[in-house]
């Protein structure tokens, strides 16, 4: 059926990945490029492309994850994807996946760390330093306890 706006125009399905991204570029935000690859409709006549070797074509987007994202959020590129022949492209989404970093752990909008000390910096005291996601160096310590 028509609309006011023209005739109707069926929509390509959203595709969705996972997108493995470090807790720097969450805390930072980064910008990379990403293969994907398009799939393709099971009856060749509706086909808006066919590759050369007759599988998904692969296609190259660029994904700008977000400063202060959390894992399980989503970034939506639109209109991305078009693989059915006379429908109007689709969506590609973002799952982004944080991967396990050595040092931190996030807890909601805080980062937290684990530092062993031993008996003796314990009630001596202890100097420590270390690296901060956005590359600072860091000096923590505890005076002696009398």
């Amino acid at each position: 059926p028509a609309a006011a706006g023209g005739p109707f125009r069926p929509r390509n399905r959203d595709v969705r990945y996972q997108l493995e991204v470090t807790l720097e570029d969450l805390y930072l935000g980064s910008d990379r490029s990403v293969s994907i690859s398009q799939p393709s409709h099971p009856d060749p006549r509706l086909r808006s492309f066919q590759s050369s070797r007759g599988g998904p074509r692969k296609k190259t987007v660029d994904v700008s994850v977000p400063r202060g994202c959390a894992s399980g959020e989503t970034v939506t590129l639109h209109g991305e994807v078009d693989y059915v022949r006379d429908s109007a492209p689709a969506d590609v989404v973002f799952v982004l996946a944080q991967r396990r970093h050595e040092i931190f752990t996030r807890r909601g909008n805080d980062l937290a760390m684990e530092m062993r000390l031993t008996l003796r910096e314990a009630l001596c005291g202890f100097e420590r330093e270390f690296v901060h996601l956005d590359g600072r160096r860091v000096r923590i310590g505890s005076p002696r306890l009398d």
